[in-house]
């Protein structure tokens, strides 16, 4: 089990349908990651989806309640795969942006309260107390 941090509101649209998330670098990690929405919001995000483009995606008055918790994990999904953009990849997902790593998300599972934590850069493992708190609304999201 890993964590990765993002900003608002890319965290909380994972659990909505964005099933990539872009970084500058390469993951040979697969498994369950903890999405953990940093304290910093991707305010340029925001004024995106206020574009042509962001709108048809998702306007900004669509956009879910749980892209404005910031400071602790949201949820789990499994990371399936790392692919670098290029014409191969090029339409697999529209999250996908050009000239990055694309980290391919699956199963999608957001907790019903948030894990207060601290966040790191790229994939994390977290501390046990986070850990053993994750592992049981992993346990109620199954129930």
């Amino acid at each position: 089990m890993k964590v990765l941090s993002v900003r608002q509101p890319w965290a909380g649209l994972i659990f909505y349908g964005k099933d990539v998330e872009n970084r500058p670098w390469a993951t040979g990690y697969r498994g369950l990651v903890l999405i953990h929405a940093a304290l910093r919001l991707d305010t340029e995000a925001f004024q995106f989806f206020e574009t042509e483009e962001g709108r048809a995606l998702m306007g900004r008055s669509e956009l879910p309640d749980d892209c404005g918790v910031m400071g602790g994990i949201i949820g789990a999904v499994e990371l399936a795969g790392c692919f670098r953009y290029s014409q191969v990849h090029k339409g697999r997902s529209m999250w996908h942006m050009k000239g990055q790593y694309g980290l391919y998300l699956q199963h999608p599972q957001l907790f019903s309260s948030t894990i207060k934590c601290r966040g790191q850069l790229g994939l994390f493992n977290p501390v046990p107390d986070v850990r053993a708190q994750a592992e049981r609304l992993l346990a109620e999201s199954y129930a």
